[in-house]
């Protein structure tokens, strides 16, 4: 599942973003060495569906008679994409690569495999280059200023400085 808030569903869908971090379940991992007590919740070649509201794939939805499936308008997933099937689901992502490491590890490069987009900043040709979280116009000097700022608003204030152990997944869109 990703944040739709940020357009980050959208950005897998585009192929702007390639990959997502996950943070860990336990506190008791160390990237950087063989003590690893907790496991990735998804193995490389593992094909996980991309989770949409109904209303917004009905064209998937429907049965040989050209209808949509009458229990779909009803369903609590007609709006909210945390209820839906993922069988129904018309995309998919392929895992390619798991990896467990600080979330503040991350390069710049992988700031914009995580949706992170790079645009401009400023007015009449004094232009920079800037760093925007999708569907937000505050531009950042950095990508990982940028990423620091999505993954607070993701997962909660604090986040970025806790600097906690995430599963990195690399991804393709099938």
């Amino acid at each position: 599942m990703f944040n739709d808030r940020f357009g980050l569903t959208d950005a897998v869908l585009e192929g702007r973003k390639t990959v997502t971090r996950r943070i860990a379940n336990r506190k008791d991992i160390y990237p950087n060495d063989a003590r690893i007590l907790a496991e990735p919740q998804y193995q490389v070649g593992e094909i996980v569906a991309i989770a949409e509201c109904y209303d917004k794939i009905m064209e998937t939805l429907l049965v040989p008679n050209g209808m949509v499936r009458a229990w779909i308008p009803e369903s609590a997933g007609f709006r909210n994409k945390m209820f839906v099937k993922a069988e129904l689901m018309p995309n998919q992502i392929e895992i390619l690569d798991v990896r467990a490491e600080w979330l503040d590890d991350i390069t710049d490069e992988d700031c914009i495999k995580e949706g992170v987009k790079i645009g401009k900043c400023g007015n009449d040709g004094n232009w920079m280059t800037a760093y925007y979280i999708p569907n937000y116009s505050q531009p950042y000097v950095s990508a990982r200023d940028a990423f620091a700022v999505l993954i607070d608003k993701i997962n909660g204030k604090g986040t970025w400085e806790s600097n906690p152990c995430v599963f990195r997944y690399e991804f393709k869109l099938k």
